[in-house]
């Protein structure tokens, strides 16, 4: 039994270079929309590439200039092609069709012959599954899933992004959290960013990580994906309907008490989220894989912007001990940031050594036997407020943020106001507002 042939457009390469080099078609219109890799024959991609690397430095294709700079099989290719006529009897565009469409194809051979590899030599079936999921994403979306690419490239890509942030006044640096005060010391958080929240349980997390959900998806129309794995959504909308409309906690358990003014903030919440871009998925017990699994499917169907995890230790993973598991879990959230391009914030609770010491401030050492957290996170940030202990609840609303790692940027603390009756933190400053004056 023969082999089965390899999809390719090579007629068509031949076609679109050669078209080029007698200046038949403009050369830019052809890197719109393929590239060197997309062409199935190397002293295509050979030739490709030097007309990409002339158009850059002249601003032209000069097919005599070009043979001078190249050898071997690209240059006889290059003295074929010139003497060609290229009538072009399809349009271009079925040529470049073609090429897209046979270079998928292969994409499309190499990705299968790695599913079948990873299911052979996975630790689980949901492994094997998950690597296949995010392969086909990746594939779908147009994105290929190995291979190294130039230094160059990388700069270029680089400097594109440089600019367009220029462009955009800076617009598309990264999510903010919506607390100016937390922004200026942590700055905004970026696609492929793990971010952890961490404290000792009544500290606030949830309601931080929320708040900052909120914030993003009320101000600018941020598409946010939450995993509540310990607290079911019903409680959620509660609190964020509170937090949005400033509707005491108190009165939303006594809805049968509540007056004219509390139904009016009711209304106000569910105006306030309509049709807005978030997603909660309240599933309980959720393996690592499986959660990455979900959110590619949700970013499939709507692009996800900002994912939250509720938290961390409720996930679950494989792996002998606690230590193993939880660095399977931050590993595992780490690579879905840069899978997606997407901040991850997810959430994680301290032990109760925190709680020994004479200040229980909140420190690096405190996720020593965590797993890899301290490794994987591109930024910590850790929550304490003195309220929260017994003995203590005088001491105020005030809560101190501790941004302990940053990759990007500074270190540092930043305090915020918890008013627990509308789970919500606000600004200290005076001239701090974030979303304070949205609905209350």
């Amino acid at each position: 039994m023969s082999a089965p042939k390899i999809p390719n457009a090579t007629e068509s390469e031949r076609e679109i270079l050669g078209a080029c080099l007698v200046g038949r078609l403009d050369f830019r219109a052809v890197q719109e929309q393929v590239d060197r890799d997309d062409l199935y024959q190397i002293d295509h991609r050979e030739l490709f590439e030097a007309m990409a690397a002339q158009l850059d430095a002249n601003g032209e294709i000069d097919g005599p200039l070009l043979m001078s700079r190249l050898e071997g099989d690209a240059l006889a290719t290059a003295g074929d092609l010139l003497g060609g006529s290229y009538l072009l009897a399809r349009s271009y565009q079925q040529h470049l069709a073609e090429i897209r469409d046979t270079a998928q194809r292969r994409r499309l051979m190499a990705e299968a012959d790695a599913i079948y590899q990873a299911a052979l030599s996975a630790e689980s079936s949901e492994e094997a599954i998950s690597d296949s999921q995010g392969r086909m994403l990746r594939l779908a979306a147009g994105q290929q899933t190995s291979g190294p690419v130039t230094i160059t490239e990388a700069m270029r890509e680089w400097l594109e992004e440089l600019e367009e942030r220029v462009e955009d006044h800076g617009d598309r640096m990264g999510i903010p959290t919506g607390f100016p005060s937390l922004d200026q010391t942590m700055g905004a958080m970026e696609g492929g960013e793990l971010v952890v929240v961490a404290g000792r349980p009544g500290m606030g997390k949830t309601t931080l990580a929320m708040n900052i959900a909120e914030n993003a998806m009320l101000r600018d129309d941020r598409s946010v994906l939450v995993f509540s794995l310990e607290m079911p959504r019903k409680e959620l909308v509660n609190r964020m309907a509170s937090s949005i409309s400033a509707l005491d906690m108190a009165a939303l358990k006594k809805p049968q008490q509540m007056g004219e003014v509390e139904w009016a903030k009711v209304s106000q919440a569910i105006h306030a989220v309509h049709d807005k871009p978030m997603r909660i998925d309240d599933t309980g017990a959720l393996h690592v894989q499986q959660l990455r699994a979900r959110a590619r499917v949700a970013h499939q169907q709507q692009p996800v912007q900002m994912i939250i995890v509720d938290y961390l230790g409720l996930l679950r993973a494989d792996g002998r001990s606690l230590y193993e598991q939880v660095t399977e879990i931050s590993g595992q959230l780490k690579a879905l940031a840069k899978e997606l391009d997407v901040p991850v914030i997810a959430l994680s609770q301290l032990n109760r050594a925190v709680d020994k010491r004479p200040t229980p401030i909140p420190q690096m050492s405190d996720l020593r036997d965590s797993g890899s957290i301290e490794q994987d996170a591109d930024k910590i940030v850790f929550l304490y407020r003195p309220a929260a202990y017994p003995g203590h609840e005088d001491e105020g609303p005030e809560a101190q943020v501790i941004v302990a790692k940053n990759r990007q940027g500074e270190t540092g603390t930043c305090r915020l106001n918890f008013q627990g009756q509308y789970n919500r933190f606000r600004e200290v400053v005076t001239g701090y507002e974030g979303m304070e004056g949205r609905f209350g």
